[in-house]
């Protein structure tokens, strides 16, 4: 017998060569493939005046971890695969009411908020987060939900606390603003117009990425810039999105959202992180898009978290460029 292996006709091992050439391409390419960047979403305004944000706990919302193969991955997140983080579409609906508290008020305002944290807890499990933050005689309450349902269902969890809230500050004491997808907002017209709410739809960008918090203490901070964008710049400065998405996936990793939120001629973005160290890391991560958006537009910012987290910011941020909204110690993710 011959020791030479036989071989098909020199046609077909050049098609098979070429056939196993072709898989391993495209295997090495899906392996290198970056995220997609066009399955997202945003909104979101901050007290006084400056736009602000909330923390989205990942819920239903947020992106599962892989416990073992990628099939096995429940898919009600739409989550994006194939980068270092892993990161979800953020579609969840924002309340950001802001109470102007009328002086000598506040100790009774201040009395109602176990009450307010007893009956959140309590109530509905589309809640993802919740807990108040103060400014001098103000008042913000940062909540989120899952869907629209969920607002509503929390609306009468609290409706005691709340019609107290509203004796104590008086009328025109309330600036509501909600924040979600435009399906989810359109639901909440005829409760919420009434008292005077502002609904911002969001646009696909956001992000949600996927951080493990349920059930723990919110100590988060946010950050709240609101851009002034020049007149007739604005497709311009929209254009510069995608820059900021990049480089915020590929940046730190405390950040827990991230997006864009346009109404008029304002832009705001809705971003929050583990700590003040996670804000000024990101700060380092967009510094080339910031820069070429601040070409186009002026910027009002505010930051929001625990106290100890902000003294952290101020030793490298000028106070007088923003405003502190100090966040209560009962603040929570549900």
């Amino acid at each position: 017998k011959s020791s030479v292996p036989i071989c098909a006709p020199p046609d077909r091992c050049k098609r098979g060569m070429a056939h196993r050439v072709a898989v391993y391409l495209v295997l090495i390419l899906c392996a290198a493939a970056p995220y997609p960047t066009g399955a997202f979403s945003q909104g979101a305004v901050s007290p006084s005046g400056a736009l602000r944000t909330s923390l989205v706990r990942p819920h239903p919302l947020r992106s599962p971890r892989l416990t073992s193969a990628p099939s096995e991955i429940p898919r009600r997140a739409h989550l994006i695969s194939c980068s270092p983080q892993m990161v979800a579409q953020d579609r969840h609906v924002q309340v950001a009411p802001t109470f102007t508290v009328p002086e000598g008020k506040m100790g009774d305002m201040k009395a109602l908020w176990p009450t307010f944290y007893d009956a959140t807890k309590k109530g509905t499990d589309s809640c993802l987060y919740y807990g108040f933050t103060e400014q001098g005689n103000k008042v913000f309450c940062r909540e989120g939900y899952k869907d629209a349902a969920g607002v509503l269902a929390h609306l009468g969890d609290v409706d005691a606390p709340l019609k107290q809230t509203m004796e104590i500050v008086g009328p025109g004491g309330l600036d509501l603003a909600i924040y979600g997808p435009q399906s989810e907002l359109d639901k909440l017209k005829d409760a919420l117009t009434p008292l005077g709410a502002k609904f911002f739809a969001m646009s696909e960008g956001a992000m949600w990425f996927d951080r493990e918090t349920k059930g723990s203490k919110d100590t988060h901070v946010t950050i709240f810039p609101v851009f002034n964008v020049q007149e007739g710049k604005m497709e311009e400065f929209q254009a510069g999105f995608p820059a900021f998405y990049e480089a915020t996936k590929g940046g730190s990793k405390e950040c827990l959202y991230y997006g864009f939120a346009t109404r008029g001629n304002q832009v705001f973005c809705r971003e929050g992180y583990a700590s003040a160290a996670g804000c000024l890391e990101h700060l380092g991560d967009v510094k080339a898009a910031l820069g070429a958006s601040m070409k186009l537009a002026t910027v009002d910012l505010a930051v929001m978290g625990p106290a100890g987290e902000l003294k952290k910011l101020e030793e490298a941020m000028p106070t007088d460029r923003w405003e502190h909204w100090v966040a209560d110690g009962g603040s929570f993710w549900k």
